[in-house]
């Protein structure tokens, strides 16, 4: 039976006619189907397209085919597969369960390996040292004891590292592992690889590794622009993004308990989805200046004929976090990206026009539930008038406080005062910052404070706001303003 874009809505195979559906189950009479070849002309193969064909023995891949779907052939009767290079991506499931599969060859340019594929299988039956491997990717790890090694080393020739399967973790095996190491010859890493390894406390990538490199235990790409995975128990409290870091893989974050503050250099321009979920201790965020989005992770945890999709946002479960500005170069806040975050009580959204996704309705901001399973509700929401978030705490009925749209230069508290509380607040937010710490002002209270407007905000503005303070004491007529003071300075 040849599969191709211009498939009709019935097509016969051996006398049978049979039913063709797209974007979900093609084939209606499954039991029937023995052998497939997929011609050049198609792209991608869908979710579970064949999957439950379980006398499909043979399938034959043209070069051309780049993506095939989650649970695409789950639970069929493949017996040997061969993939053409032209393959980029094979989604969770895509061949698992696949009793009789016993040989593989797989793209040399795949770019992406989902979780659970080939376990079930006679190639993971077969295995005898733990180490899970098909045609150079490392699929996972096998506990012949129900206990993981304190140092994981994935073997030399090892090409890639898939998806980290869910299947063959055992309870609490995933905390015994406390160091990887990867060799030289790894490739490729698919995200989350490594998200289920929650008591590591380092990377050490061969220094000969020209794709990867790790520094202080964290995983990055060998330039250093992008990070990777950041240990889940690594003993660092407080993570300052290296300045060369544009991007880092989704879920890189993720469970990192031991993290208490974050602060992001301003090359960071994407975040991965979902890229702190788990951090409960997470207390304060310095957010890059160029950075535009909050991304959600979506993930499709196979198998079955549609696979389940977990969606999960930035900040999510991370209950420490009490308070978060969210700063006007921010245009999207994806969907759940802080659910869950039980002590979260302010959120203030200084971009009037942030798109805000509620795919999963009042979850995007959501305190969730107490050990007693009532519901939490202790978030206020905080922007302009009219605003997006103005209109999403309206749909949910959700306390808002409307922010000033403007405050005057040299009012930093917001007061309508210029006095010493303001220069005060300049000076601590100075000697915050002279130490790398959040100085916890919005991007409305820096315009404020940086009053001789020379882009830096320090003493020389607290000084100068005092200087004004004490011209306002004891002058009584034609008072100048602040601008109009700093000009004749």
């Amino acid at each position: 039976m040849q599969i191709d874009d211009n498939t009709p809505s019935s097509v016969p195979n051996n006398g049978v006619q049979f039913s063709v559906i797209t974007n979900d189950y093609v084939l209606v009479q499954k039991d029937k189907i023995t052998s497939v070849s997929i011609p050049s002309s198609v792209k991608e193969i869908g979710a579970a397209a064949f999957a439950y064909c379980k006398n499909l023995k043979e399938v034959e891949f043209a070069s051309g085919l780049e993506k095939i779907e989650h649970d695409a052939f789950y639970y069929t009767g493949i017996t040997n597969l061969l993939l053409p290079n032209s393959v980029k991506y094979i989604g969770a499931a895509a061949f698992c369960s696949c009793s009789d599969l016993a040989k593989v060859s797989l793209s040399k340019n795949l770019e992406f390996l989902g979780m659970h594929n080939f376990v079930h299988s006679k190639l993971d039956n077969s295995i005898s040292d733990n180490y899970f491997i098909v045609d150079g990717w490392f699929i996972t790890y096998i506990s012949s004891n129900g206990s993981y090694p304190k140092v994981l080393s994935i073997p030399q020739n090892t090409i890639g590292i898939a998806e980290q399967s869910s299947i063959y973790l055992y309870d609490n095996a995933m905390h015994d592992t406390s160091k990887i190491e990867l060799p030289s010859s790894i490739t490729i890493i698919s995200n989350n690889a490594f998200i289920y390894y929650l008591g590591l406390e380092q990377f050490d990538v061969s220094a000969d590794n020209p794709y990867f490199c790790d520094v202080n235990g964290v995983l990055y790409n060998k330039d250093l622009t992008s990070l990777i995975r950041f240990p889940a128990n690594s003993t660092v409290t407080d993570f300052s993004f290296p300045s060369t870091i544009i991007s880092t893989s989704p879920l890189a974050f993720y469970s990192c308990e031991k993290l208490k503050s974050v602060k992001m250099d301003n090359k960071l321009s994407d975040l991965g989805g979902a890229a702190f979920m788990g951090c409960k201790n997470l207390k304060s965020v310095t957010f890059s200046n160029n950075l535009k989005r909050l991304n959600a992770s979506t993930r499709i945890y196979s198998a079955g004929m549609k696979g389940s999709i977990d969606i999960r946002g930035t900040f999510e479960q991370c209950d420490s976090l009490t308070e978060i500005v969210i700063p006007a170069n921010i245009n999207y806040i994806g969907n759940q990206s802080f659910a869950f975050c039980q002590g979260l009580k302010k959120v203030v959204v200084e971009n009037p026009e942030c798109e805000i996704d509620d795919a999963s309705g009042e979850w995007t901001f959501y305190n969730g539930l107490d050990d007693k399973n009532n519901a939490i509700d202790i978030i206020t929401l905080y922007g302009y008038k009219n605003s997006t978030l103005q209109f999403y705490a309206q749909k949910y009925n959700m306390r808002f406080i409307e922010i000033n749209t403007t405050i005057s230069f040299g009012d930093v508290n917001g007061d309508n005062q210029i006095n010493a509380v303001d220069a005060s607040a300049v000076l601590a937010y100075y000697a915050l910052i002279s130490t790398n710490k959040d100085g916890n002002f919005n991007e409305s209270q820096k315009a404020a404070a940086d009053v001789n407007d020379d882009g830096q905000i320090n003493a020389v503005d607290a000084s100068n706001i005092l200087a004004y303070y004490a011209y306002l004491s004891t002058t009584k007529e034609d008072i100048l303003s602040l601008k109009e003071y700093m000009k004749k300075k």
